[in-house]
């Protein structure tokens, strides 16, 4: 197998190919592309085997159940926050 030299030449010629590619996208473009689509890909495994989800899809359709069951939980406060609550003292009415 032929493999070419690592010099400059190599170097600036991977460089010329990844910004071609790129369409003047930044880096941060570019991930935000790149999560994207492998979100959209484990949505697509999640459904896949009788809707119970195959790999890393599996593993996020059982994330977005929770997040789901801890969204629809009502929020609770704090023991610390109750028993402040509990401690405050009361204003008096004037008169």
């Amino acid at each position: 197998m032929d493999v070419p030299e690592f010099n400059d030449e190599l170097v600036e010629l991977i460089a010329t190919q990844s910004d071609d590619q790129a369409h003047g996208l930044s880096i941060r473009e570019l991930e935000k592309i790149r999560d994207d689509n492998l979100v959209a890909i484990m949505e697509a495994l999640s459904k896949q085997n009788k809707g119970k989800g195959w790999g890393a899809g599996a593993l996020h359709k059982d994330y977005t159940r929770q997040l789901a069951k801890l969204a629809a939980k009502k929020p609770t406060a704090s023991k610390a926050a109750e028993k402040a609550k509990a401690e405050k003292p009361k204003k008096r009415k004037k008169g």
